[in-house]
């Protein structure tokens, strides 16, 4: 008797983990589904974009298509927005393990497109202004 309760147990257990795994299953697949749907521009944005001097990109932490303009300063040594088409900033890794302090003189390079994202220092009057991650 206990025997079988014990085996019950055990086959309602089992059944409820493969039943939660197959929901875990299918929301992993929506949720990349999703992700791919975002991966590509539509046609017509794609050539509004390349026919307005721009490109698709894919950016971010999920690979978001954008249109990104580059610009045509981009590398360029700076001391502050003035010098750029765009802004002027330290890639993350730049300077090493830990952020720039905000004040710390610093010169950058002009960002090269309109869709900069991951982390970066921005650099005004030849100075860090802050810090900013951009997904």
């Amino acid at each position: 008797m206990i025997t079988r309760r014990i085996l019950l147990g055990f086959a309602i257990a089992v059944i409820g983990v493969g039943g939660l795994a197959g929901c875990g299953v299918v929301r992993h697949w929506r949720m990349h589904a999703t992700l791919e749907k975002h991966r590509h521009l539509p046609p017509e944005q794609a050539k509004l974009c390349v026919a307005g001097g721009g490109f698709v990109a894919n950016r971010g932490m999920f690979g978001s298509a954008v249109c990104a303009h580059q610009f045509a300063d981009a590398g360029k040594v700076c001391s502050g927005k003035s010098d750029c088409f765009g802004r002027c900033i330290i890639r993350e890794g730049v300077w090493g393990k830990a952020d720039p302090k905000a004040g710390a003189l610093m010169s950058g390079m002009c960002e090269a497109d309109n869709a900069t994202d991951g982390c970066y220092a921005v650099i005004e009057g030849g100075m860090v202004t802050g810090s900013e991650c951009d997904d």
